[in-house]
């Protein structure tokens, strides 16, 4: 058997020709599974990066003027506060396609949405002290589905019509509370400065996990679909391969196709996405790599493939 071949080596060699395959075929299974992790995180990385660029600036102009309306946070594990003029309603426009935070500071008799402002709204935040409710209208429907979580941290779901999301709005009571019932010494502030940067870090852990997911998933599902599929369809034609091997030149052959579709999410391309460019790069380009190595007749030591 061969030297083991190592991720840079991989990388490289699969973006610049075919020749490193009949050695890349030797390696471990383990490893080749190793280095699809590794450029998994880089690819998911770098289109975080580059997201985060085009993002960033949105995220920070919708986060001044949560800060303008609100001046910031102040809660505990029971409630949770504008730092400014907390006792005040108001309302917040995160989004110019029907994104709203309705604040009110207590609800004795229900929560009520007037109708105009229903009507344009797509995803609407309800934050009373002790609980917050996420609204979202489905498209073209009349449903809503809802999230609700209170001081117990339990996440509620429901789906409602219009009108019976009126009727559970008016439902939603809460009686302000009373300074005595305001534990000060458990408050923690979030302010513009910490805030900002704590939203930014946030966003960016969450979208680099997506990513990663996204594109490490879409490779191991790609490569063993499309191997398992072959190997019942026509693999026992396959003179010089093993599946093993087969499949691992599936893996390698991947790479040049992953960094090529990740431009499609990172730079927000059309027409296409990751897993479509994915799917089409990786079958055309293993399909070439496995007939130039089984038109070479190349076997280990000369003689029969020995997985």
């Amino acid at each position: 058997m061969s030297g083991q071949v190592g991720f840079f080596k991989a990388l490289w060699g699969s973006c610049c020709g075919t020749a490193v395959f009949e050695e890349l075929r030797f390696n471990r299974a383990w490893r080749a599974v190793l280095h699809l992790f590794c450029l998994s995180v880089l690819c998911a990385a770098a289109i975080t990066f580059v997201q985060g660029m085009r993002i960033i600036p949105e995220i920070r102009t919708v986060a001044d003027g949560f800060f303008d309306t609100f001046g910031g946070v102040r809660g505990n594990q029971m409630s949770l506060i504008p730092l400014t003029d907390p006792g005040r309603a108001r309302t917040f426009d995160f989004s110019p396609d029907g994104g709203r935070i309705f604040y009110f500071p207590a609800a004795p008799d229900g929560v009520v949405i007037p109708d105009q402002e229903l009507q344009l709204l797509k995803l609407g935040i309800i934050w009373m002290p002790r609980r917050v409710v996420y609204l979202l209208h489905e498209s073209g429907s009349d449903f809503w589905r809802t999230m609700e979580q209170g001081r117990s941290g339990v996440l509620e779901f429901g789906q409602y019509s219009t009108a019976e999301l009126r009727e559970y709005l008016a439902a939603l009571r809460e009686s302000a509370a009373s300074p005595d019932q305001v534990d000060e010494e458990s408050m923690v502030e979030l302010t513009r400065g910490g805030g900002l940067r704590t939203l930014e870090v946030m966003f960016a852990l969450v979208v680099f996990v997506w990513n990663f997911l996204a594109v490490f998933w879409v490779a191991v599902l790609y490569t063993s679909l499309f191997a398992l599929v072959f190997r019942f369809a026509g693999g026992g034609r396959l003179q010089t391969l093993s599946f093993g091997e087969f499949w691992k030149i599936g893996v390698y052959a991947g790479f040049p196709v992953m960094l090529v579709a990740s431009c499609f999410p990172a730079f927000d391309l059309p027409f296409f996405r990751y897993s479509t460019v994915f799917m089409v790069g990786l079958m055309v380009y293993w399909l070439l790599i496995v007939g130039r190595i089984e038109r070479a007749g190349i076997k280990p030591g000369g003689g029969e493939s020995n997985e």
